[in-house]
């Protein structure tokens, strides 16, 4: 994730963006976390309350589980903010408390995504290619992708994995 584009971004926007508010993890359809989403409500203005390339909505009917851990080792340029910063000015959204700092671009910060499914074909694979058209997709940037199957129990007497190979 590049933390520090998103950061930049009006809080209502990421909203729309994910579609879920910030602040709380709701949907934009409802108030808590939990609630259900409700891909077909319409704002005042005709147009969807959770915009047809939300990350929310081209995702919500492929299950799986899905958990995000966010990450920042710092900056790697040594003394942000000093004459060798490559970005000494730069700008926020609005609102954000004026600060000297830079380096923005030299964050080691970002998001690892892990998802856990058992059908990768029909979840993950499917997944990716309805996000084809996801907003957030300008906000990320892959570094490393890999698979691991996860073998059930072994029955007494078959070897671990057998349900697996068959």
């Amino acid at each position: 994730m590049k933390t520090a584009e998103w950061d930049q971004m009006a809080v209502e926007d990421q909203d729309r963006i994910v579609g879920r508010r910030r602040v709380s993890g709701a949907p934009l359809t409802g108030n808590v976390e939990s609630d259900p989403v409700d891909l077909q409500a319409l704002a005042a203005d005709g147009n969807l309350v959770i915009p047809a390339d939300a990350h929310v909505r081209l995702v919500h009917n492929i299950p799986m589980l899905r958990r995000s851990y966010n990450y920042d080792y710092g900056f790697l340029v040594p003394n942000a903010g000093d004459s060798s910063d490559p970005t000494p000015e730069h700008t926020h959204a609005p609102g954000t408390p004026d600060h000297t700092h830079g380096g923005h671009d030299k964050l080691d910060a970002g998001l690892l995504f892990a998802a856990y499914m058992n059908n990768p074909g029909e979840q993950f694979i499917k997944a990716q290619k309805a996000l084809a058209v996801d907003r957030m997709n300008s906000l990320i940037q892959h570094t490393g992708s890999a698979f691991f199957a996860i073998p059930p129990g072994a029955a007494q007497g078959e070897p671990l994995g057998a349900t697996l190979l068959g």
